[in-house]
């Protein structure tokens, strides 16, 4: 049986390295929508796409197949699989020898992610204000209130990359709720590719999680506002983008950067 793969933050002085989180699940979805693929390939695949999307690698990272196999308690065979799976869909990029690795992208791609995110990400809120169900608000409640809770705490390893995984599943929680399976299936590749950027977000000191966005989001599905739920996410999306090119133009700041490998190899 595969276990449970860790994922340790690099570039950061002052996390113990023996300190691991484990992989981020797949979030609100419902049974019929998951993927139809069994076995270890296709969790190890969706593992890494997680991992990912949900900021818990970062841009510039090594990926190896050493490392990814160690991390998920599988052989070589299929995390190789995997990751050449990613490498063809484009979400990693060639590195040093036969390792993979995280893509550093361009301010032309962020600034293309950003407002391809920011049309589609509003549009599925709008929507979710209007399909939304009793049983998805109560989900997003409970996703919200965790994320207070770790607001208020010590900026710890766990407690940042905890934040990292509730916030997407705050976010899909919403986008899922739209009903609209294509557009989430877009915005899923989307955060793949900018999942990595989420977590140098996490690491700036005057970053305060989004919080306040994040609550008119859910006053926005509460009430049905479809366009107070657009404005929220976009808003939401903006700030990130914003404090992203502030941080993006002295990467030095960040020295694990390019030179750290992923999954602890």
């Amino acid at each position: 049986m595969m276990r449970k793969a860790a994922f340790p933050l690099p570039g950061d002085q002052k996390t113990d390295p023996r300190e691991r989180i484990p992989r981020v699940h797949s979030v609100d979805k419902q049974p019929d929508e998951r993927r139809t693929e069994d076995g270890p390939k296709a969790a190890l695949y969706d593992g890494l796409k997680e991992a990912l999307a949900s900021g818990l690698v970062m841009p510039g990272q090594t990926i190896t197949i050493r490392s990814v196999a160690q991390a998920f308690g599988t052989s070589t065979m299929p995390a190789r699989e995997a990751l050449n799976r990613l490498r063809a869909e484009g979400v990693l990029s060639a590195g040093d020898g036969k390792s993979l690795m995280v893509p550093v992208l361009s301010q032309a791609d962020l600034d293309e992610i950003y407002w391809i995110r920011r049309a589609i990400e509003g549009q599925a809120a709008a929507l979710a204000a209007e399909r939304i169900t009793p049983p998805e608000i109560k989900r997003l409640a409970g996703h919200f209130r965790a994320m207070e809770r770790l607001e208020g705490s010590s900026s710890s390893i766990k407690d940042r990359q905890e934040f990292l995984r509730l916030n997407r599943s705050f976010h899909f929680g919403i986008y899922g709720a739209s009903h609209a399976q294509n557009a989430v299936r877009i915005i899923e590749g989307l955060w793949t590719r900018i999942g990595p950027y989420f977590h140098l977000l996490s690491l700036h000191k005057s970053q305060n999680y989004g919080q306040e966005n994040h609550n008119r989001m859910l006053e926005g599905v509460r009430t049905g506002n479809a366009d107070a739920c657009r404005r929220a996410v976009e808003d939401d999306i903006d700030g990130g983008c914003a404090l992203l090119r502030e941080l993006i133009r002295d990467l030095e700041n960040f020295p694990g950067l390019s030179r750290a490998t992923a999954f602890g190899d």
